[in-house]
């Protein structure tokens, strides 16, 4: 079995959401747990945003952990980074900036 949580599935393990801490306790032991790099860029986004040093040292030991966790880090392929620009750009001349989504 292989499971990619992305940003608010940390988010959700963080805040400690009973469906999401459940579902990876169930995972069975032989699966392969994968991150993507944009949701490493979230998740660093994150801890360096975040309001105060406490949380920032408290991000930085979940990120570690799911760190720790990973069987692998997903790149993306050119034609996702081209949709992601096309689609931060509109936002950007809407006057909307791209929010990466933080788990804080």
């Amino acid at each position: 079995m292989r499971y990619l949580p992305d940003t608010d599935h940390a988010s959700y393990l963080q805040r400690g959401y009973p469906a999401v801490v459940q579902h990876l306790k169930s995972l069975p032991p032989d699966a392969e747990v994968f991150i993507s790099v944009v949701t490493q860029a979230e998740l660093l986004t994150g801890i360096q945003s975040a309001p105060s040093e406490q949380k920032r040292i408290e991000l930085r030991r979940l990120y570690k952990w799911l760190a720790s966790e990973i069987s692998a880090l997903l790149p993306i392929a050119p034609d996702v980074a081209e949709q992601f620009a096309e689609v931060s750009a509109q936002l950007i001349k809407k006057a909307s900036p791209f929010r990466p989504t933080t788990f804080g």
